[in-house]
């Protein structure tokens, strides 16, 4: 019954906020979208943290190389099942994908940054990622602090 309620909840906040990106413009719908994305995928509202966004984006020879072993899936099998990320997305104009994963440790993290450097030929990037409850909280308490004007 809890899930229920759960899926519940998810369904109207997505619902909701689609209804206000049709109003918006492009730029504004894409931050919209995004921050429902965030919302939908971060597991409490209280979670302080392990959330990124991950970009990988292999160099020529290394993706020609890939390509030519039979292609990335295997790897990507390995960190599906290992990383278990939230969501995969690929660039379709070049050799470049993102992932949004929770890694909890920084062992966690420096083990995938060495599978998508050996991988890709070049370095990830990290992006930490929040829910908006919590960075409007944060944002709240940093107001409090007593900076000069």
């Amino acid at each position: 019954m809890q899930a229920r309620r759960h899926t519940t909840k998810l369904l109207g906040l997505l619902l909701s906020c689609c209804h206000r990106m049709a109003t918006l413009s492009t730029s504004a719908a894409a931050m919209s979208a995004f921050a429902v994305l965030v919302t939908l995928i971060a597991r409490d509202p209280a979670y302080a943290g392990g959330l990124y966004l991950v970009e990988a984006t292999a160099s020529i020879e290394r993706g020609n190389a890939i390509d030519d072993q039979g292609g990335p899936g295997p790897v990507f099998e390995y960190i599906g099942k290992r990383f278990k990320p939230v969501a995969i997305y690929g660039n379709p104009t070049r050799r470049q994908v993102f992932l949004i994963v929770d890694l909890p440790s920084d062992a966690d993290m420096a083990e995938l940054m060495f599978i998508l450097t050996r991988t890709s030929g070049t370095e990830p990037k990290f992006t930490p990622i929040m829910s908006p409850e919590l960075l409007g909280k944060a944002i709240m308490n940093a107001r409090k602090a007593p900076i000069p004007q």
